[in-house]
Formats: C-alpha cells, structure tokens, sequence
C-alpha cells in the first residue's frame, strides 16, 4: 500500500469520469470528497459499491469506503464545509451537472 496522503481532493460529478478517479485517488491514499447530485448514485457509492460497470471498479470503490478514503455527498456545500481549504490538493470536476 502506497503511504498515505494528508491531502484532500473533491471530485465533482462521480459517473464513469468521477467515480473511476475518486477510487483512485483514495486506492493511493488520498482522503476523497466526492459530489453526486443523483441520490441513489451516492447511497450506492457510500455502501461500498459502483454504480456504474467498470472493470474492477467495484473492488477499488469498496475498499476506499472502507478505509474512509472516499465518501459522496449530494452538495458541494456539504463537501465545503469538511474542508480546511488550504489542505485542499485540488478540485476536480467531472461533470458540470450542479443544478
């Protein structure tokens, strides 16, 4: 296992762009905020598992929930107000679907 990160990223829109990047990041150690607008999308993601079908996604997704490294959330706000912003790596955004 790579070593850990202090750093945290929020990842914004986590479908089949997002959601592959945000395991990732937390596969390598990086505390992961994600936004999904779409409910049920985040419920799945925050049970451990993909919602989307990528090859071995759901193993990267389930061990990130797992270890706290990755966790979706429905608001950007949400995801603001756990970040200290000057610990904030970068934002990346996957989609531009906020509204």
């Amino acid at each position: 296992m790579p070593a850990p990160h202090t750093s945290k990223v929020c990842v914004v829109g986590l479908g089949y762009i997002g959601l592959p990047t945000a395991a990732v990041l937390a596969s390598r150690g990086y505390t992961v905020h994600g936004v999904e607008v779409d409910a049920r999308a985040a419920e799945i993601i925050n049970s451990g598992r993909a919602h989307i079908v990528e090859p071995d996604l759901d193993i990267l997704v389930r061990a990130a929930v797992e270890t706290k490294k990755l966790e979706a959330h429905q608001q950007l706000l949400n995801v603001a107000a756990r970040f200290e912003f000057s610990n904030v790596q970068f934002f990346y955004f996957a989609s531009v679907a906020l509204l």
